[in-house]
């Protein structure tokens, strides 16, 4: 992995893959860990190709936002955002050491009543956590 997150710490390896276009790892905070009943996802997808940007590799999809976050080091970046019922998505294009790498940051509801607000708030502040590994 290229970045790690500041916020929140701990989680789970939820799933991992490599293959010939890049690597994909999700970190899974479960029932319990952040709430008995919400859960956050965090991943991260690279090397990859296309637009350096989230928003400009996501401009087909409907029902989007486009939001201006600040990473590691105050480096400001444009995030395409998912807001949705039960859940918020927050995307943004990093450079790593070898191409372009895509952060992830998604909090949902479990089996408790969806929070669109809180969910857009934690998973901005996750994003804005980012930091480079060592």
């Amino acid at each position: 992995m290229i970045a790690t997150f500041a916020y929140p710490m701990g989680g789970e390896m939820s799933f991992e893959q490599s293959d010939d276009g890049g690597h994909l790892t999700s970190f899974g905070y479960g029932r319990g860990e952040i709430s008995s009943l919400h859960s956050l996802i965090v991943g991260e997808t690279g090397p990859l190709g296309g637009p350096d940007t989230a928003p400009a590799a996501y401009e087909y999809e409907a029902d989007t936002e486009t939001a201006t976050v600040t990473t590691y080091g105050g480096q400001t970046v444009p995030a395409h955002v998912r807001p949705r019922p039960d859940s918020v998505t927050y995307l943004v294009r990093v450079e790593g050491p070898d191409g372009t790498y895509e952060l992830t940051a998604q909090a949902e509801a479990g089996e408790g009543d969806p929070c669109p607000e809180t969910y857009d708030t934690i998973a901005r502040h996750v994003i804005e956590s980012f930091e480079p590994v060592a």
